[in-house]
């Protein structure tokens, strides 16, 4: 947060004027800001003395004052709670996509206080702020989380940048979720912040022309950049930071002091014009989701009851790879906007945090039919007050869509159950965790990935070879397209397991990982595609049993060939870890 000039400051560390150093506590006003060349405040003192200051060598005299604030928990010496950043992105120029070599960096992003600081009696700072040097340049300003909620429901410009911007140096699970709900934001109320606020400063900037002053070009570069941003927002329903094209020669243009004040004017009509038909025609929400941003911060005021140091911190990053948004994996597997809203729907509905959620069943197998429904499984933490009664806790939840628009249900295991399914062995549980096609995940999700190396044995061949025997019986029952891709799925799951280690399900990329006669190759790509056309239910001919069991048989016996010159142990090399992985997550 910039400071206004004749804001009444104290200082934080000594500082030398041009008649003597001033010590720490000394009150001064703010005379002159940081101009875009320059990162400091100049202060004048109370004896006329005046002397430059970076934001953090002083903080506004209110904050001292304040009783709240007192103590060791002054807002003076509130550094340490960088090291609870959940989210660091950069916006402004470089994030707009039209920086230069004089651009700064302007780092934002959220901090999520320890639950001690939120129950102490004095408040976490709304934001922490640290200005740029030469060592480091970059200006850092982190919200605290529920001060940044508020700010984003009100759909103030700065706040919805952080969510929307491409450019994240640092996230975590936590930051990842909220990310990727940002459309919860989302309302008619950004026209009103949006149109307000450049309507305002244009105002500024006229009479700023008016007195005879050199307009600030890049100012108004970014007020019209505002408005483009706004409009395309309203016409799409999604918030786009960089500019491209023709707009983005435009606004260049703008800051070289290019334009003269006339022309700048009238485009600013026209995107005024263009952003009020956007409003005029949008099919965002009347109001922001209050009541899924309010189910948010209370799970995160949960999460930030774990130590830091635990696997399920939330503070703990997630990898680089893991910020692409689970989303686009969805879709690409052929799964429906309809559908993926709908799995998102009921990882809300959970009530237990969940560890992961995840598609499995057809999808994930890759041979979906037009009316197979969506199996979604995962894990979830159940707290320790569930425990010690009279009676024991329901360990296993199910919830299917509150809305019913998609023919869906989520199963889910207390960690405890899966961590106990991951030991037996259980092929199930293994393709559920390292499902891609993940719908909910944290760092807890990836600690349990991390494990899997040590959980896949050569065990798991009895798993499949028994999953696979079930399965044709089921076929020789009533032998279905459906039953027979099933039955040579799991054995090639299983085959590829025991050779590699690698838990993968899904059928397209076992025939290209399992060496297998062609003949065999095109016998199943003929009935995966016959199922996604529709046909899963169609009966196989009499006189193709007798080749299909031929098929079967080999790869029964190619399983326990393979499981019996695994490299893999017999046994899981985790349990322990598994054992502090689960009582770390219990709140």
């Amino acid at each position: 947060m910039q400071l206004s000039e004749g804001t009444r400051v104290v200082l934080k560390v000594p500082g030398a004027g041009a008649g003597r150093v001033h010590p720490v506590g000394a009150v001064a006003v703010v005379v002159s800001i940081p101009s875009d060349s320059a990162r400091t405040y100049r202060l004048r003192f109370e004896d006329g003395d005046e002397a430059n200051f970076t934001r953090g060598e002083f903080a506004r005299l209110v904050d001292a004052q304040d009783p709240r604030q007192g103590g060791a928990r002054s807002t003076l010496e509130d550094r340490e709670l960088t090291d609870f950043v959940v989210l660091r992105s950069v916006v402004g120029s470089r994030a707009y996509g039209l920086s230069n070599d004089a651009s700064d960096e302007d780092v934002r992003g959220i901090y999520l206080p320890p639950t001690e600081r939120t129950w102490s009696l004095f408040d976490p700072p709304a934001q922490l702020e640290e200005s740029g040097t030469a060592d480091a340049p970059a200006d850092e300003v982190f919200w605290e989380l529920r001060k940044f909620l508020l700010l984003a429901l009100k759909a103030n410009p700065n706040i919805l940048e952080v969510l929307c911007t491409p450019l994240v140096l640092s996230s975590t699970p936590l930051a990842d979720e909220l990310r990727a709900m940002r459309s919860a934001f989302f309302s008619k109320l950004v026209y009103q912040t949006y149109s307000g606020y450049v309507l305002a400063q244009f105002k500024r900037f006229e009479r700023r022309s008016s007195k005879g002053l050199e307009p600030k070009w890049k100012h108004a570069m970014h007020l019209l950049r505002l408005q483009i941003a706004g409009a395309g927002l309203m016409e799409t329903g999604d918030l786009r930071l960089d500019v491209e094209g023709e707009e983005r020669e435009k606004l260049l243009e703008i800051r070289a002091g290019a334009w003269s004040l006339e022309r700048v004017d009238d485009w600013r009509a026209e995107l005024t014009e263009r952003f009020e038909r956007a409003f005029s025609g949008t099919s965002l929400p009347d109001r922001p989701d209050y009541e899924r941003v309010e189910r948010f911060l209370v799970g995160a005021r949960r999460a930030a009851c774990v130590p830091p140091a635990s696997l399920a911190s939330p503070w703990r990053p997630s990898p680089a790879a893991s910020r692409a948004p689970a989303i686009d994996e969805l879709r690409a597997s052929g799964i429906e906007a309809e559908a993926t809203a709908a799995l998102q729907r009921v990882v809300e509905e959970s009530p237990h945090p969940l560890v992961f959620a995840t598609v499995t069943g057809a999808h994930l197998y890759g041979f979906p039919s037009p009316d197979s429904d969506y199996d979604l499984r995962g894990a979830h933490v159940l707290p320790h007050a569930a425990f010690g009664g009279l009676s024991d806790p329901r360990r296993t939840i199910e919830v299917m869509d509150p809305d019913g628009e998609v023919d869906l249900d989520l199963v889910s295991h207390d960690l405890g159950k899966f961590a106990a399914l991951l030991l037996r062995p259980n092929g199930a549980v293994l393709e559920q965790l390292a499902s891609p096609l993940v719908v909910h995940s944290t760092a807890l999700h990836r600690e349990l990935l991390d494990l899997l190396p040590k959980i896949v044995t050569s065990r798991h061949a009895r798993h499949y070879s028994g999953f696979g025997r079930s399965q044709w019986v089921l076929f020789s029952k009533r032998p279905t397209v459906k039953a027979l891709l099933y039955v040579h799925r799991a054995l090639l799951t299983g085959i590829h397991l025991v050779r590699t280690g690698e838990v993968e399900a899904s059928l397209p990329r076992l025939l290209d990982a399992v060496p297998l006669p062609v003949a065999r190759v095109r016998l199943l790509e003929e009935l995966r595609a016959r199922k996604m056309e529709g046909d899963e239910k169609q009966s196989i001919a009499t006189d193709e049993l007798e080749r299909f069991e031929a098929s079967y048989t080999f790869l029964r016996e190619r399983l326990e060939e393979e499981r019996d010159r695994s490299p893999l142990p017999a046994a899981p090399s985790c349990r322990d870890e598994l054992a502090d992985l689960v009582r770390a997550a219990r709140h």
